[in-house]
Order: C-alpha cells, then structure tokens, then sequence
C-alpha cells in the first residue's frame, strides 16, 4: 500500500523550484526562457542539458535523460520515489501529514519510535565526533592508519573515550531506553543504571541513503577485544541490507554505475581517500539476496573484493552464490595473499587497484577456479571430478554463448576434450554439433488491435524526415502531410516543414528558439528511438511505397466495408436500383485502388534487393 496519496507528487512538483534544485547539482546558464548546463549524467564539454522552469520539467538533448523534479532527484541521489518525495518535501517545506494515507496506530508508534531513535544516533555521533578532536591517542591513531582530517570529517569519523559512562552521562536521562534500543549502552548487571558499549574506540557511522544514522560500528584503539564491535540489529538497522559508505559512494555509483563489494570500514575509508570513491562495505556478515536487491537498483557491475587469503576466498564464494542471480554483471577482485584492499592500495596506489579491478575475473571463472582448489588434479580421479564439478556450473549459466565459451576455456586450461565436457554440461550421448540449423521461425499473427500500420509507418517518415532538410525532401515527396492520421506526427512534421524553411538540420537550440521546449523534447524522443540506415534515399522511396500501400489497403477495406452496409436492406432506405448503382461504383473505385496497389507492389519489389525494410 502507499504511504501517500496520489496528489502528493502534483503538490511536491508546485512547491519545488526546479531551478533551484538543479542547480545545487549543475551550474546553469539562463537561455531565454530556460537553463542550461552540463549533463551530470554523462561526460560532455558543450551543454546539452536543458531545464525550463515554466515546465517543471529538464531534459538532456546528449543522453535522453529527463523527468521532473522528483525524478531528477531521484536519480541524483539514487533514492526510490518515497524516499525522494520525503526529502524533498523537508527541503522546501511541504507537510505531508496532509497527503498521509492513514495508517494504523502501530504503524504511527513504529514512525515516532525510528524518529527518535535516528535522532538519539544523530546525537550520539555528535559527541563521538567532539571526543575525537579532544583526544591525541586516538588523532595519532589516525595518523597511523593514514587518514587524512577531510577523509575523517566526510566519514563523520568520532572517538568514544575509555570510560564507562561518557556517552550515558551526556544524553539525558530519559534517552537512556533509546540508547538500549540501539545498542549504544547496555543495562548494568545489578539493573541499576546504564554503561557505555563503545569504549576507548574508533568511531564509524553507519548511514543509509538519506543521512539517517542507522548505527555504528567501533575499532579498538588498544588491544581490547573483539577487535570490531559493531551495533546490534535494530528497528533501524539490519546488517543484512545496510552497506558501509553506500551515502559516500552514492554520486560515484550513480555516474559510474559500478561497485566495489570489499569486507571493512577502513577498505572503504582508503579506497575512498585514493579517489575510488564507488567503494562499499559488508557490516560484519555475508552477502544477502537483500544487498543483492540494493546493488541491483545503482549499478550494472558489481566487482568483489575481498581479502587474499582463506577466508576471504570462502567469502567470495558465498557472495558469488548470492549475487549471481543479480541482473548486474559480476566480478571477482582475488588481492594477493595476506593483504587486504587498505594495504594494497596504501602499498601499491590507485591506479595499480584500479588496474586489478579492470581485470578482475567473471564469477563463472572464479567458481571454475576456486574449484581447482578442492581437488589434487594431478591424479585422475580427482581431475574427473573436478570436471563433473565445472560442468555443473556450466549447467547453470543462462547464456548459451557462455556455455560455449566455459567449455572451451576449461577443455583448454585441463587439456581435455571439449566434446566430452560439452556431453557432461547438456547430458548428451552425442558428440558437439559444429553447426546448429536455424530454427523455423514461427509466423506471428498481428492484433490489429494493438498494430496500426499506417501510424507506425508514419512515424517512420518522421525518422527519416528528422535527418535533415534533404531527407524532409526525399521522404514527404507525393505525401499530403494534411492527411496524416497520426495526430502526434502530424503536429511534429507540420513543426518541421516550417523548421526546414530556415533551417537545414535540426539543432535543439533552435527548435526551443523557433517553438519551445516541448516540441524540442518531443523530436529528440523520436530521434532518439529510430532506425534509419544510411541509404535515406533508398530508404525513403521503400518507406514511401508501403505507406502507399498501406493507405490503399485502407481505402480498399472502406470500400468493401460499404458494399457490406449495402447488401443488409434493413440498414437503409434505398430502392434497389439504387443499391445496385452505388455497388456498382463501389466496385470501379476497389478496381482502380487494387490497379494502383499492383503498380505499388512491382515497385516494391523491384526494390526489396538492397533494402531492410519489407
């Protein structure tokens, strides 16, 4: 169910100054009646970005990219549609409370408690981040580590002091229970009184896409034990969908549209430093398919990075299993023994990570590789197993390109038959076809219902006409542009015939200078989604024709549609006479139209030699 009602994307969109919201993420330049800049969502040097205030509305004329103001959000910060609407409504002042679908009195007490306790965490990582400027131990453990004060600060890195009750002596009294809930203190075992969890450690806020901070995790300055502590599951925080540094990374995943999976908050804070700043963190347990579902809402490439030893490679092979039916591609980083991604990018810089990253392994080689590890390949049996193994992971590949692939990768890595690896992965007794034969192609049937041929071939002339004036020329020869039965298309190639008047191509700027916005947004969406070849003169005659015969099987179906009236005499008032003259002239206008259609055809045909189309 929704947690607002319909009217509230209409009420954010009045409130919202687009303008005004752009341009914290774009320099704009007034043009006229709009704004312009540089696309943030891909690389250019001229500014192809365009966003008019009358409108509500951007739209990038290089990329294609454009919506309102919530979905410009939206995309900048990789949020869903309500986690917009709610950050935007604080922004710029809109009560939601009057667009609230009503929810039930628990579903209220569950809004307040988070509430509170996101803001019991604000507080606390206030006084964490205080304590860190005060104390020399735990600057000159930073030092130590490497991390320069901007990297600490935009981690909003903190310190909790070596006492027991530092943080429950700061906060009041009646957040104590709140304090409990998220695991920053814990009850004494007398009942009397709170003591603090996190104690003479490291600091790491935990925050989720939209600055709340869900928890908190805690590195030993000493030798104290566990090494790491992290917060305990709670109403706001569960490991098993959170990422360390997702908010750090979310401007790099949105650009880049890749992420770099690593195990600890200071692999994430390094890489960060080193300007690989689409880097996230696990929180102390396994990948979950739930991880899966956030990745797969930022990114196309998930690479794995995990430390080069045991353990790490265990690790990876159970983020492989759970990530693998991500529609991302996957990737896995293998660090060399005994170093994880903070030592090696400190040891070995940027860009040699950045190269490791590069060439990392597909999953499907790494699984075919981290098998090698179960079996002593030197003797047959183990090898025959091992094989059996690979096969299996073969099996399960969806492509069958890569099937192909995988079997004549491993028959060459093992020096084995690729026809007995091929019968192994399908389960056939046969031997590895060299060709395959096409399968027949089945005819499909058209609804006429949701096919409208002379709409679609008159958006083909729109395609081609968009070119430029030249092919306006080739294409709307012999076509009444009047007689269009597509309203859209009418409208744009109407637009275009007095565009071409002045101008010989079509540039954007031109067309909002000549009409608006809207019709420049309208003709870019239209060019954007064609198929032209580069013949346009070959391509416009083939076009041309079979709209012709498109038209004349219309007219032909008209025709015969009347004659049908005329033989139901119940339907109309004529004497028979009548009736037989006007079938008689219905039949002369279906022979002339079916001449010209014979006339279209050889002309097609004649055609169908070099053209794609027909």
């Amino acid at each position: 169910m929704s947690k607002y009602t319909n009217e509230v994307a209409e009420a954010l969109l009045e409130r919202v100054d687009i303008v005004d919201l752009v341009g914290r993420y774009v320099e704009l330049k007034r043009t006229g009646r709009n704004h312009k800049g540089l696309c943030p969502f891909h690389n250019e040097k001229t500014p192809s970005f365009v966003v008019t205030e009358e409108k509500h509305r951007y739209h990038c004329f290089g990329c294609g990219a454009g919506g309102d103001a919530i979905a410009f959000y939206m995309a900048m910060e990789n949020l869903d549609f309500i986690d917009a609407v709610e950050a935007l409504a604080e922004r710029y002042g809109l009560d939601l409370d009057r667009y609230k679908v009503q929810n039930s009195a628990q579903e209220q007490e569950s809004a307040i408690l988070k509430k509170a306790l996101y803001q019991v965490n604000r507080e606390a990582a206030i006084f964490y981040l205080r304590k860190l400027k005060e104390d020399s131990a735990a600057q000159a453990y930073l030092n130590k580590r490497g991390i320069e004060p901007l990297t600490a600060r935009r981690f909003g890195l903190g310190f909790a002091p070596d006492a027991w009750q530092a943080l429950t002596d700061y906060m009041e009294p009646k957040q104590h229970p709140l304090l409990l809930q998220v695991g920053l203190v814990d009850r004494r075992k007398n009942g009397n009184g709170y003591y603090d969890k996190f104690r003479n450690r490291l600091i790491f806020p935990i925050q989720d896409q939209r600055q709340n901070i869900i928890g908190f995790g805690g590195r030993a300055i000493g030798d104290d034990m566990p090494k790491y502590l992290n917060s305990p599951e709670s109403v706001i925080f569960s490991k098993g969908t959170a990422f360390y540094g997702i908010l750090q990374a979310k401007e790099a995943l949105g650009k880049l549209r890749s992420v770099i999976v690593v195990e600890g908050y200071m692999d994430v804070i390094m890489l960060h430093q080193a300007g690989i700043t689409n880097a996230v963190a696990t929180l102390g347990t396994a990948l979950t398919e739930a991880h899966a579902r956030v990745l797969d809402r930022y990114v196309d490439e998930v690479t794995l990075c995990f430390d080069g030893d045991e353990a790490g490679r265990k690790a990876a092979l159970r983020g492989v299993g759970i990530l693998k039916a991500m529609k991302a591609k996957l990737r896995v980083l293998t660090l060399p023994v005994g170093q994880d991604p903070d030592d090696f990018v400190r040891k070995n810089g940027a860009e040699a990570f950045q190269k490791m990253v590069q060439e990392a392994d597909p999953a499907t080689t790494f699984l075919i590789q981290a098998a090698k590890h179960k079996y002593n390949l030197n003797t047959p049996n183990e090898k025959l197993e091992y094989l059996k193994n690979v096969a299996m992971i073969i099996r399960g590949l969806d492509s069958e390109v890569e099937k192909s692939y995988y079997i004549d990768y491993v028959a060459k890595d093992q020096s084995y038959d690729s026809n007995a690896i091929y019968r192994e992965v399908y389960g056939f007794s046969k031997a590895r076809p060299q060709f395959e034969a096409k399968k027949q192609i089945e005819k499909v049937a058209i609804d006429p219902t949701q096919y409208n041929a002379i709409f679609e071939l008159e958006k083909k002339i729109l395609e081609i006409a968009l070119r430029n004036k030249s092919a306006f020329d080739l294409i709307c020869t012999d076509v009444d542009l009047d007689q269009l039965e597509n309203s859209e298309v009418k409208d744009l190639i109407k637009r275009l015939e007095l565009y071409y008047r002045v101008y010989d191509t079509v540039g954007h700027d031109e067309i909002v200078e000549m009409f608006d916005l809207d019709t420049a947004i309208r003709l870019d969406q239209m060019a954007r989604n064609s198929i032209v070849g580069e013949n346009l003169a070959r391509e416009a005659m083939v076009t041309r024709i079979h709209y012709k015969l498109a038209k004349l099987d219309a007219q032909i179906a008209e025709l015969r549609a009347e004659r049908e009236k005329l033989e139901q005499p119940s339907a109309n008032a004529l004497s028979v006479s009548e009736v037989s003259h006007l079938k008689l002239v219905l039949i002369r206008k279906e022979m002339e139209l079916k001449k010209m259609k014979t006339e279209a055809v050889k002309e097609r045909d004649s055609l169908r030699g070099g053209t794609s189309i027909g």
